[in-house]
């Protein structure tokens, strides 16, 4: 048995599915087009975020300012992605980008933070470093845009 979080603009309320079912199977196709042009956004967005620290790192900045500085670029190659193809959203452009904002000032701490962590107290590289990083803000990220564009 699986319990999704599902929310519409008046109504949150939590949905049963149960494994194997049709009703997971629904889930999943309904949700697949979402899911697949998040990752998209998310991809190009992450590829001009380590593009950018990877030119920052190549001409002798910190690491650390580098993989911050390149997840501001990305954030906002990011929310126009987001915003336009995958939640179409109709609200004010104005308002979304202001809860966008507070949202990328929370992950760009959240990926800082967890950088500075990783490189300083696991055995890794730069880019493993950054690796494991991307994958924990974009868990992050997916649910709070979700939540940011869908209101």
């Amino acid at each position: 048995m699986i319990l999704i979080w599902c929310s519409s603009r008046y109504t949150p309320r939590i949905r049963i599915y149960r494994t194997g079912g049709s009703l997971l199977r629904t889930w999943i196709c309904a949700h697949s087009r979402l899911t697949s042009s998040y990752l998209v956004g998310a991809a190009g967005a992450t590829g001009v975020h380590w593009l950018t620290m990877f030119l920052l790192v190549v001409c002798s900045v910190n690491p650390v300012v580098a993989t911050s500085i390149g997840a501001v670029a990305g954030a906002f190659v990011n929310f126009v992605w987001q915003r336009t193809v995958t939640f179409a959203s109709t609200g004010a452009a104005s308002t979304h980008a202001l809860h966008y904002a507070l949202l990328v000032c929370a992950s760009w701490s959240f990926n800082s933070t967890i950088f500075k962590w990783v490189l300083d107290n696991l055995p890794t590289n730069v880019a493993s470093a950054q690796l494991l990083t991307t994958a924990l803000v974009a868990v992050f990220n997916f649910l709070m845009t979700r939540w940011i564009l869908r209101s």
